[in-house]
């Protein structure tokens, strides 16, 4: 069923390619293809995020200013990853990609007030699986 309905938004974006103009060399396929591999990337930066944290925080203060800021530069670099394939997800999901903006959205405001590591991690972990999921094939 969720097969089906991938399949029918591939056509639904070839026919709203055809219908706007798209470029005769565009391929839906490698749309797909290209969102998902930047979802996946976004998903393994969100590691990083959480090893910088753990060692730029303790205790809801700053241990470390370049771990801390590498936990918040490697966090920003997932978002724009993200942010790659996020108009095909749109596309496809829209309400997946809504979560998706909010977990972004929490997780940032979580390391700006320094929340405790386990709860970075939680929610890192979470997100990362969130966007390992979202353009998966047959899901």
């Amino acid at each position: 069923m969720v097969a089906a309905g991938v399949a029918g938004a591939l056509v639904g974006l070839v026919i709203g390619l055809a219908i706007g103009g798209g470029d005769e060399e565009t391929d839906p396929l490698k749309g797909m293809r290209d969102a998902r591999s930047s979802l996946q990337r976004a998903a393994d930066v969100l590691d990083i995020v959480t090893v910088e944290y753990a060692q730029g925080v303790e205790d809801g203060r700053v241990a470390s200013a370049p771990e801390y800021q590498g936990a918040r530069d490697a966090l920003a670099r997932s978002r724009e990853l993200y942010l790659d394939g996020r108009p095909v997800l749109q596309y496809v999901d829209a309400q997946a990609a809504t979560r998706l903006d909010h977990a972004y959205q929490r997780l940032a405001g979580a390391a700006t007030r320094r929340a405790p590591e386990q709860d970075i991690e939680a929610q890192a972990r979470a997100l990362a699986r969130a966007l390992d999921g979202a353009l998966a094939p047959g899901r």
